[in-house]
């Protein structure tokens, strides 16, 4: 029950713009053995964009890169990496996302 409801957390804390808090959920998500497949896409995203606000680029791309993200979480994760790939000067990168 614990990881299910850290899991349910993570969104709402990130869509409030709490992205420490919401990252601080994310890592435990991704700390569990046996945490939701969908959550821990989710909290990859989320530890991504933490990454680039902490302009630690390279993190988000070993995140991020060739994660199957799903549907709606490949759309921010694409940008996430887009912002990713410009940090790390690789504009060509940051365009094909």
């Amino acid at each position: 029950a614990g990881r299910g409801l850290t899991a349910r957390l993570t969104r709402p804390a990130n869509l409030v713009g709490d992205l420490d808090e919401a990252a601080s959920l994310a890592e435990r998500t991704m700390s569990a053995p046996a945490s939701d497949p969908l959550a821990r896409v989710l909290a990859r995203v989320m530890l991504a964009s933490r990454a680039v606000k902490d302009g630690r680029f390279e993190r988000a791309v070993d995140l991020l890169e060739g994660e199957d993200l799903g549907p709606f979480n490949r759309v921010i994760g694409s940008l996430v990496l887009a912002w990713a790939y410009s940090g790390l000067d690789q504009p060509d990168a940051a365009i094909m996302r």
